[in-house]
Order: structure tokens, then sequence, then C-alpha cells
């Protein structure tokens, strides 16, 4: 059975956005012997509260899965037909079939008409007129959804697997060609040049219409391709499945008797395509979830090699850590945050017994406590500052979210059950303020942790202008790392300012500093409001600092050697910069009443 399914866009519906489309396509040639079905949903551009639903485009995604399995699961061929948000409705869904490994049709296609891969001017207008869109804040430019739609569509290959073309109207306001081309670049792009968005699919020359034309040709495409070429079954874990059976080895031989579940008082054997399906399962893109399993396989045979046997305690505390490690390494915040609470959720602490005891009462210390109650104190000590009289732009609920994890992580690490509430109030300040990775720096301290950090900053720089030479990537990568790390932490440090939690946290703080609306006084001693003065007495226009951070921001975690040259420049750039602000004239006593 051959099978096309339509899918209608943001406030639209079938009958007017598909069926003068549907009826010339249905008169071809090509289309002959193929079931056409339409996926309608609730949609309105302005929503009325209280009345109207408005589902989330992963909801519609999973709806079109529910349709697709029901009505089209006995075909070979399928083409997935969407019109503007349909085409990200059809593409979500395509990305979660792959990473649950449902059944596939061999030959399947997907046709995006003025779709906005990038989000839409509209979107925005959408937001304004009715609060609560989720579809319009979905498709505002930027959004998380679509970096990370963006993001699982790459990582996954989704167009070795399926056809794909995206079909741009030229004289569209709503989508602009950057948006509904996708990715720059790609090449499965089609231009109608005399339509805008709301003609993309209105037939004007009948079955001769260049837009019908395109459909019809993609399914001749359909039904003369090699089935061989594109293979059906669970795709995400087949394409890794090699992988998966190098790691399952490892871990295996080194631990033979499996991994100890304490509940269940048997041992079980770890499957890394387990591990993987239970990130999966929490939102997690591909990437990142693939990246944690190589994490954890290697933390479990070190594990192995100091343990008599490894537990299922032990397992969750690696995985909870290794996306705990994901924010340093470009995840986003409020993301990891979600992972780990939904890891939680559905698997439980890696240990629930540590208490903590304050004037005689126990209770349970764990993430929510720290988040909520130690890190607000630990704050209140360092800076003389309650949380909420503190700019969410300077310190945001993530980073506190980050402080938290990193204090669990340091008090299971001493392996106790019970703390008094002093000394855990200590210990999380002493991992606040002190080196290597500081997220504060105290009025006493502020000038060794400076020179610690211009140090640390000229020592890599000059690192990096050998490793570019004869060091491996890694090596090139990490001289990067630490010496972009230590430039901005010592740029922020220099003013009393808060650094950030963890690794390369200062370059995303001093970004966030520069495009910060109020820059005023964080507390009594910061003085970071002087820092756009600075920087332009330096002769160093503030918006070309930002977008030399904002360049290297983007590019550190995905570093090439095509570009060593460049990134000697930019790393040699910052250090510079960092030991200007700190050594020249009037910038020299940053704490000094104003």
């Amino acid at each position: 059975m051959r099978s096309i399914v339509f899918v209608h866009g943001f406030g639209g519906e079938f009958a007017k956005t598909w069926t003068p489309f549907q009826k010339e396509l249905q008169s071809r040639p090509e289309a002959q012997n193929w079931a056409f079905h339409k996926y309608e949903y609730p949609t309105r551009r302005v929503r009325l509260p209280l009345t109207d639903i408005a589902p989330y485009i992963n909801r519609l995604a999973q709806g079109l899965r529910t349709e697709i399995r029901n009505r089209c699961n006995m075909s070979t061929h399928l083409l997935l037909c969407g019109y503007s948000m349909g085409g990200l409705v059809i593409r979500k869904y395509l990305i979660e079939a792959l990473k649950l490994g449902d059944e596939l049709p061999p030959r399947m296609a997907c046709l995006c008409y003025a779709t906005p891969h990038n989000g839409s001017g509209l979107a925005q207008v959408a937001r304004f007129l009715s609060k609560d869109n989720p579809p319009a804040e979905q498709m505002r430019p930027g959004s998380e959804f679509l970096k990370q739609l963006n993001s699982d569509w790459s990582n996954l290959e989704v167009e070795k697997r399926v056809k794909t073309r995206f079909v741009v109207a030229a004289l569209d306001t709503t989508v602009d060609s950057e948006s509904a081309q996708g990715e720059w670049g790609t090449k499965n792009v089609e231009v109608l040049i005399d339509r805008d968005h709301s003609t993309a699919v209105k037939p004007i020359d009948g079955k001769e219409d260049l837009s019908v034309f395109i459909a019809a040709n993609l399914m001749r495409e359909l039904c003369d391709a090699d089935s061989a070429t594109m293979p059906s079954g669970n795709w995400l874990i087949a394409r890794f499945e090699g992988r998966f059976s190098e790691i399952d080895k490892e871990i295996n031989r080194v631990i033979p008797k499996g991994i100890l579940s304490p509940r269940a008082h048997k041992y079980v054997r770890f499957e890394s395509k387990h591990l993987l399906q239970s990130l999966l399962a929490l939102g997690m893109p591909v990437r990142i979830a693939f990246e944690v399993v190589e994490v954890i396989s290697d933390e479990l045979v070190g594990a192995a090699e100091k343990l008599s046997e490894v537990s299922t305690r032990e397992l969750r505390s690696f995985v909870s850590d290794a996306i705990h490690g994901l924010a340093p390494r470009g995840a986003d915040d409020t993301a990891v945050d979600q992972w780990i609470s939904g890891y939680t959720a559905r698997y439980g602490h890696s240990d629930g017994r540590l208490v903590v005891e304050k004037n005689g009462v126990s209770y349970p210390l764990d993430y929510t406590s720290l988040k909520n109650v130690i890190v607000p104190d630990v704050i209140f000590r360092i800076t003389g500052k309650k949380l909420d009289q503190i700019d969410t732009e300077i310190i945001s609920g993530s980073a506190i979210g980050r402080m938290a994890r990193y204090v669990l992580k340091g008090v299971n690490n001493f392996g106790v059950y019970e703390l008094n509430y002093n000394s855990l109030l200590l210990m999380a300040t002493d991992i606040a303020v002190k080196r290597p990775h500081p997220w504060f720096v105290q009025r006493s301290g502020h000038s060794d942790t400076v020179t610690y950090d211009l140090e640390r900053s000229h020592r890599w720089a000059s690192e990096l202008m050998h490793t570019v030479r004869s060091g491996t990537r890694s090596a090139v990568k990490h001289a990067v790392g630490e010496c972009v790390h230590h430039s901005a932490s010592a740029i922020l440090g220099f003013y009393g300012a808060f650094l950030g939690v963890g690794y390369l946290a200062p370059l995303r703080q001093l970004t966030r500093q520069l495009t910060a609306k109020s820059a005023g006084h964080c507390w009594e001693f910061c003085r970071i409001h002087r820092l756009t003065d600075d920087i332009n007495a330096l002769g160093q226009p503030v918006f070309q600092v930002l977008a030399d951070l904002n360049w290297i921001k983007k590019y550190i975690h995905n570093i090439s050697e095509d570009w060593y040259d460049m990134w000697v420049e930019k790393v040699a750039w910052l250090s510079v910069l960092a030991h200007r602000i700190t050594h020249e004239g009037e910038f020299q006593k940053p704490f000094d009443e104003v």
C-alpha cells in the first residue's frame, strides 16, 4: 500500500489548506494507487483563555504517530506532506519515531511547504495576541524547541533515512527564505518564485502547477527507490549496534557477574542500548544521550577496578553525575535540570540516606533542599544579599540549580550519612569561593583569585601556540577551554562579580553581563557596572568584544583543525584583554567607592 498524509499549519484546517491541492494531485498519473489521508488538529492563532486548547507541537507529533500507526500501518510507501507548522509536526514525529525504534515503511519521504524551520515572525505576533499559546512560543525564532528539533534532525541524520524536500515561497513574508530552507546550504530545497505564504500550496495552473509537480515527482522517486538503501526496523539502535557491542563487551568483561540490583536481589547484565533508550525517554537530544552513555561506560570500568562489586546505586550516581556535567559542555541549563529531575523521578536518588541536622531537627539533604535552603544561605553569607534581592539576569535559577548539584556531589563524595547544618554551610561556602573554579570572589581574597586566573590565562595561551603545532585535537581543545575560562574569570573577578558555576561558566556569565539590561550593583563590593565603560576606554568597542565572545561560545565545543590559527588569535586576544583590564591606569582599584 502507498499512502500520503497531509498536515495543515498554525491556525489552519485541512479543507482550506489542502483540498484544491489534493484534488489536482490525485488527477496526476504518479498518484494512482496511492491512498490519501489527512491529519487534522485543533489550532488557533488567537487562543481564547479557558475555552480553547492549544496543544504543543510535541503533542501534535504524538497524534500524528497514532494516525500513521493505525491508518498507514500496512504502507510500504509513505509521503508526509506538511504546510507551514505542519512541516514541524512531521519532522518532530520522524525524530521521535526513530528514537523509539518504530517500524517505519521502507520507502518514506517528507515534504515541507513554507515551514518555519528556524522560526516565524507570525509566531511573535501570536504570542502577543494571546497568552499561553504553546505552538506560537515553540515557533518563536531561537526557541529551545527549534534548537533541539534541528539538532536532533542533524544528529539522527534523518535525511539519510527519509527523502526530504523543503519548499520555499520566494515572496513569503511570514516565513522567510532562510527559515523555510532549513539548515543553510542544504541541497533538498525547491523554490516557488511567484508564491507567498498564503499561496504556497494553492494550485494556480491545475495539475501542471509547480507546487503539485514537486509532490508528484517525489511520489515517483519513492516508487523508483531501491528499498535496500532504506533500512527498516529500529534504525537508531541498529546504526550504533557496533559501538554498543564494544561498550557492553568491555563492561561485562570487568564486571562478569553483572551489576547488583539490591531490590531484585540479583545481578543484571549492563546493556548500553537500554541506557540510551532511558535517556531519550527523558527528552534528551540524541547527541547528548550518546555522550552520556560514553561517559558512564568509562565510569563503570573505573569503578570495577576499585570496588568488589558495582550496584545499580553506583550506576544511578554515575548517570546523575554525567548529566550534571553536561552544562559546562554547552547543554542548556534548564534542560539539564529537567533531565536530572526526570531521571530521579523515574529511577530514584542514588542515595536517599543523607540527612542534615539543624537546631535538633533532621531533614533529608537532597537537591531540592540544597537549592531552596542551603544555596541561598551560602549566597547571603558571601554577598550579604538575599536571593530575591539579586537580579535573575545576574544569578539565574538554573545557576542556583547547578550550585545545588555541585554541593550535593561534594557531600556524597564524603560518604557520610549525617551532617551538621553549620558544617554543611561552611563546606558549601568553600566550594563556592575556593579555586580552581570558584563561583564568587570574596573581598578579602580578591587579589589572590584574580592573580591565579591571570597566571592560568597566560600559561594556557602560551601553551596553545605549541599545542596547535604538535598536540592532539583534544589537547588543543583543553588549552583553549582553560585559557578562555580563566581569562573570563579574571575579568569578572576583578570587579567582584558572579563568576558562574562550572567549567567555562565565566564565558557565559561575561557575555550575559555585557548584554544585561541592568548591570548595577549586585552587592556592596561588586563594581561590574563599570565593565562596559572600561572596555570602551581601552579602545575596544563593546559590540566587537561581544561578537568575539559569542563566536567563542558558539564554536568552543567543536574546534576544527582548519580554524586553529583563528583560535590562537581569539584566545590571545581574550587573555590580553583580561590583562589590560586588570592592570591599566584607573582600572586597578575596582573596589574603591564610587
